[in-house]
């Protein structure tokens, strides 16, 4: 069965295609906000990456591992 409306994916698409035009050359906020939040995960990560590092490191120089 064919219908002429498009789908739920067509719509979105539409949809994000018209904001996109109204916010040309504008960040759209959500967009923003999902680049701050990646910005926050990708800082912890790379904390988290650090201090694995160091306890690691630690167990090395301590002897911890060549026991």
């Amino acid at each position: 069965m064919h219908t002429d409306r498009p789908t739920v994916h067509d719509r979105r698409s539409a949809d994000d295609g018209l904001a996109r035009s109204l916010n040309a050359g504008h960040y759209n906020d959500a967009d923003s906000q999902a680049a701050e939040q990646r910005r926050r995960a990708q800082r912890t990560a790379w904390k988290l990456g650090l201090l694995a590092l160091a306890v690691y490191v630690g167990f090395i120089l301590t002897g911890v591992i060549g026991r």
